[in-house]
């Protein structure tokens, strides 16, 4: 089982199989599930870890992990 810390801890070499950025995956099984507390299971983690990647996504900020600073 592909857990969320496991998926996290991926570097990008080992993520180059699934040819998705790693949180697209715990996305994408949410779009099959229409669950948070399911796909949560699935990963091993807190449906708000889940909730959080879904709303990124939603809004079309999923590649950016934080925003940039406004001071240099």
């Amino acid at each position: 089982m592909l857990t969320y810390y496991h998926l996290w801890r991926m570097n990008l070499t080992e993520a180059r199989p699934y040819r998705i950025p790693r949180e697209r995956i715990l996305v994408k099984d949410y779009e099959e599930t229409k669950s948070y507390s399911q796909t949560a299971r699935n990963f091993g983690t807190h449906r708000r870890i889940v909730h959080k990647w879904v709303l990124r996504y939603q809004k079309g900020r999923g590649e950016r992990v934080r925003e940039p600073s406004p001071y240099p």
